[in-house]
């Protein structure tokens, strides 16, 4: 406690320097006054006087020096002092300054760019409550599987083939027959739809999702209610819920924003809330959908079709949702990918024309804590590149910075030489020499970030589509 009271009152000198070191200065003058009025009363000159009340007294800088020793934080304001004159020496050298600083800047920002969008893309989790729990239902065949003969590409598959797509009654059916997860819900990216708000037309990205989709994902809408079952049957009034991003672009964040009513495809729908603004969906950790409706709008929001015919998306033989579910509590991820893959094989035989020459398509439980995780399979190799050479950069910008320091302290020599004849000690020089090579850090560490920060919102929508190409999505 006493170490601690000390610090702290070292700290307030150091503070209140300049109003002390007048105080001494005052102090001092009034005592070499004196003692120089008692010389002259002895009969000296005043000159003789002034200089003997002098050394009487001592050293005048010596007791400064030793005064603030005692009453403040002298490896303190030494530092401060190392950091100036660091400064008036970068200053003073703008040139070498200026190149050294946007070197390790684009090295920086390059590196912390990709790392960045990397940890996003391959290894964030979905930003829902217990992400950990989602299971993503894949199935794994060969080329004689009965939905590969359905799709018709028998002739041109190779021999282990899997998607993460499955048909509107197997979904159903699968449902019906869980028992094994908490539930299972259905989702769909339908990639862009016309949209018509306020009279203006755009160009959004839509998303299908089955009536459980946010109670399964446990996500509340910031503004009015979810997608619920009720809305999501034949019949029932299309309604839709819309991004933040959206609702602040297109609504200006109106607080009266349930019930409006919008037309996507021309269709009317009414808004009934609006998703939190991290929310991204079940399928990707990068960006949310704009919209989001219930599947049974569907045929007329979205039609699909398969091989350019009217073939309805609800038929057995369009293989197109996307499933997944949440693991129940006591039941092990094999347990319930059997039981799930047998009633796959029921579907299959009830639904589609199966032979003795196709066989049934397996069906596997996979982690969907990252949603599709289809970033993985297309920006994996790229990225990987891109961070090694981000990393090649570092290090030529750290090198050549390194043999810039070096060639400028050959030309400083005379400068510590005379330091050093001055009195100034080996390690106050290289302390000095450090804090001039952090302050140059620092400097390009600032500026790399700024940079760092306008990649990551540049570099994910280059991978995404890059050159400017249109997004490519299968019917399947």
């Amino acid at each position: 406690m006493r170490l601690l009271k000390r610090f702290l009152a070292r700290l307030r000198n150091l503070a209140s320097r300049q109003t002390d070191d007048q105080r001494l200065l005052e102090e001092m003058e009034e005592h070499i006054s004196r003692q120089t009025e008692e010389h002259l009363r002895a009969g000296m000159t005043p000159t003789e006087a002034r200089r003997q009340a002098l050394l009487k007294f001592g050293a005048v800088e010596a007791i400064r020096e030793q005064y603030h020793a005692e009453k403040s934080l002298p490896f303190i304001e030494s530092v401060v002092q190392d950091v100036r004159y660091s400064l008036r020496i970068l200053r003073k050298t703008w040139g070498f300054t200026s190149i050294a600083t946007i070197s390790l800047a684009l090295a920086i920002g390059a590196n912390t760019t990709i790392f960045s969008v990397m940890k996003r893309v391959l290894l964030d989790r979905l930003d829902v409550p217990h992400a950990e729990q989602l299971r993503l239902l894949h199935w794994h065949g060969d080329k004689n599987t009965a939905v590969t003969n359905m799709w018709g590409m028998s002739d041109n598959v190779p021999e282990g083939i899997g998607a993460a797509s499955f048909s509107y009654p197997a979904y159903e059916q699968l449902r019906r027959d869980n028992h094994v997860l908490e539930d299972l819900f259905a989702f769909k990216d339908v990639g862009r739809v016309n949209a018509t708000i306020d009279g203006n037309a755009q160009i959004l990205q839509g998303e299908l999702v089955s009536g459980n989709y946010f109670d399964q994902l446990q996500v509340q809408p910031q503004v009015g209610r979810p997608i619920l079952a009720d809305d999501d049957r034949i019949g029932a009034p299309i309604v839709a819920l819309i991004s933040a991003e959206l609702w602040q672009r297109a609504f200006g964040s109106s607080s009266a924003i349930a019930g409006r009513t919008i037309k996507v495809n021309m269709v009317p729908v009414t808004i009934v809330g609006v998703t939190p603004p991290w929310f991204t969906g079940a399928k990707s950790v990068q960006s949310s959908p704009d919209i989001f409706l219930p599947m049974s709008s569907q045929p007329l929001v979205a039609p699909r079709g398969k091989n350019g015919s009217l073939l309805g998306a609800s038929s057995p033989e369009m293989w197109w949702l996307n499933i997944m579910g949440r693991t129940k509590a006591g039941v092990a991820d094999n347990t319930a990918q059997a039981a799930l893959d047998t009633s796959l094989s029921a579907v299959v035989h009830t639904t589609l024309r199966v032979d003795a020459n196709t066989t049934i398509p397996r069906l596997v439980l996979q982690d969907g804590s990252r949603g599709l995780f289809l970033s993985k399979q297309m920006f994996a190799k790229p990225l990987e590149v891109l961070m090694a050479v981000g990393g090649l950069v570092l290090l030529l910008a750290c090198s050549n910075i390194a043999s810039l320091l070096f060639a400028r302290s050959m030309a400083r020599q005379r400068e510590v030489a005379l330091r050093l004849a001055l009195g100034a000690g080996r390690a106050r020089v290289l302390r000095g020499v450090l804090t001039e090579s952090l302050l140059l850090s620092a400097l390009g560490g600032a500026l790399g970030v700024a940079l760092a920060l306008a990649g990551c919102r540049t570099l994910p929508t280059l991978l995404a589509n890059p050159c400017g190409l249109r997004d490519r999505r299968d019917v399947h």
